[in-house]
């Protein structure tokens, strides 16, 4: 009976917070509240998305080549992947900003290169920037790259403008997720207090707004959970 109250009470005391973008973070109890709405955003387990036959496929053709790279294999490179947003709301990966822009002529300004991004169901979401971590030419890097002991709950990729973010996709051959699963990253991206005043909403990949069309069976899924787990342990 008493952890039923007391659940109730905490209950309350988490509906009757404010947004995460209105809470007042200058006081402890600000502090206090910001971690538990975030901990809420994330309390509910969300399913991981299924690898496409395209994407074990290809990962399966690298490894035999010996070309295929986990990044997150290396922990400290897991850490530089992580993405972590700075006090004036600019993302940030290996402690440096995010920009995939090339300015030419001074007033063009160009998208240079993709940035791939995977979530976690903990809301972590990790970044492959080829400009801020190098790798050997002959590496070959995808979406599969970054899964580390878990199938991610969003992927695509990251239009970064000097740490601003300006949008997000959903493209990633790898894992076809649904067009919906941005909502979680947007959120996230909110919840760490990025800088949004240019985001632009996003539009669905490759014309499919379900990202359904291209699923694999549990068995093909096992195929690769099998290999990764072989390179994890």
């Amino acid at each position: 009976m008493l952890k039923k109250i007391i659940a109730a009470l905490l209950l309350a005391q988490l509906s009757a917070f404010p947004a995460i973008a209105e809470i007042n973070t200058d006081t402890m109890l600000g502090k206090v509240r910001l971690k538990i709405a975030q901990l809420a955003t994330w309390k509910k387990k969300i399913s991981g998305l299924k690898m496409t036959q395209h994407g074990a496929t290809t990962d399966e053709k690298a490894i035999a080549l010996n070309k295929m790279h986990y990044l997150r294999d290396d922990s400290e490179i897991s850490k530089k992947l992580k993405l972590v947003v700075n006090d004036e709301g600019k993302l940030l990966v290996g402690g440096q900003e995010i920009n995939n822009f090339l300015k030419r002529e001074g007033i063009i300004n160009k998208q240079k290169y993709e940035i791939i991004f995977i979530m976690e169901n903990d809301g972590d979401i990790y970044v492959y920037d080829p400009e801020i971590l190098q790798l050997p030419h002959n590496d070959i890097i995808f979406h599969s790259s970054l899964v580390k002991d878990e199938w991610p709950v969003a992927a695509g990729t990251l239009i970064v403008k000097h740490g601003e973010i300006r949008s997000i996709n959903n493209d990633s051959g790898h894992f076809a997720p649904k067009f919906e699963r941005l909502d979680l990253v947007e959120k996230k991206l909110k919840s760490m207090n990025a800088d949004m005043e240019s985001y632009e909403e996003p539009t669905p990949i490759n014309g499919r707004p379900d990202g359904d069309s291209n699923r694999v069976s549990e068995e093909s899924n096992k195929r690769f959970r099998d290999i990764l787990e072989g390179k994890c342990r």
